[in-house]
């Protein structure tokens, strides 16, 4: 059972935010109207982890299915943050980014979410130079075999997470789906992706054939957009995980930009975000001749 308790902004009455609570679980849910549809809303939804009991771990896991599945018809793209802290034992905390289909039955019928499967390493190559995280430079990145997980283990993976981490959030982005766009289309772009089953690499890597050129990297952040967008962008793989959710939803077309960023804004989603300083064109090799 969910509390609701609904608050509107005086900036405008469209933009309003809702309190969600049961035992296990805070939801303070944003809303934008869509671009093309004002009378419908999209929604970005800030979940907190209420208990700190490991023996509530399943009715809290169940508890986030059981929201989202509220939720006919809807794409969901589950965020937890990127952070970086330099001077920490482990300086950098991936999060990740991944995105499930709820069908128009409220059930979730397809998930794409991208992992490294730490048990099938690849081979290793050589970093390319990012300025945000200095302790990585002039090392390898080691690239695995990639493992995709369902939408239960994102969100079992978020609560084992935030009961280590008190205050850490699961990020909801719920985008309706607009008319005539056709389940069998988005599942044919996900069935692709795990049939191709492309390496799971975390960093931008450096061109065999040119140091100054990089070679995107494969992972959650390029997955999630190649599913939304039907195309492939370069700078989102090295983009932090919240950063990367925001511009792929900006990509899509379904709200406009200026009004999703107050509700971004609203919610923290991009307060620890720093954006990647490698350019497009410099995944573009040069050639001569």
């Amino acid at each position: 059972m969910y509390r609701t308790h609904r608050l509107f902004t005086p900036a405008t009455s469209r933009l309003y935010s809702t309190i969600i609570s049961n035992r296990y679980l805070s939801l303070d849910s944003y809303q934008v109207p869509l671009l093309k549809n004002p009378g419908v809303t999209a929604s970005l939804v800030k979940c907190q982890l209420l208990s700190d009991s490991v023996a509530e771990k399943e009715e809290a896991v169940n508890a986030m299915l059981e929201f989202i599945q509220q939720y006919p018809h809807h794409m969901v793209i589950k965020t937890i943050k990127t952070l970086h802290n330099p001077q920490a034992i482990m300086s950098l905390y991936c999060g990740h980014n991944s995105v499930s289909m709820v069908d128009g039955k409220g059930k979730i019928a397809f998930t794409m979410s991208k992992r490294p499967n730490r048990k099938a390493p690849l081979y290793a190559v050589p970093s390319f130079s990012d300025p945000r995280f200095p302790e990585f430079a002039e090392k390898e990145i080691t690239v695995y075999e990639p493992l995709f997980t369902d939408a239960k283990f994102d969100i079992e993976s978020w609560v084992d997470r935030a009961l280590l981490v008190p205050g850490c959030a699961l990020y909801l982005h719920l985008l309706p789906l607009s008319a005539g766009v056709q389940l069998e289309s988005i599942k044919r772009r996900v069935d692709e992706i795990l049939a191709y089953a492309y390496p799971y690499q975390l960093f931008s890597s450096q061109s065999p054939f040119d140091s100054s050129a990089a070679i995107p990297a494969s992972n959650c952040n390029s997955a999630v957009f190649e599913v939304m967008t039907r195309e492939q962008n370069p700078v989102i793989p090295s983009a932090y995980c919240q950063e990367a959710a925001y511009q792929t939803i900006i990509a899509t077309g379904l709200v406009q930009e200026k009004e999703y960023l107050k509700i971004v804004e609203q919610s923290g989603l991009l307060v620890d975000a720093r954006p990647s300083v490698i350019h497009k064109e410099t995944y573009y090799a040069s050639f001569s001749c």
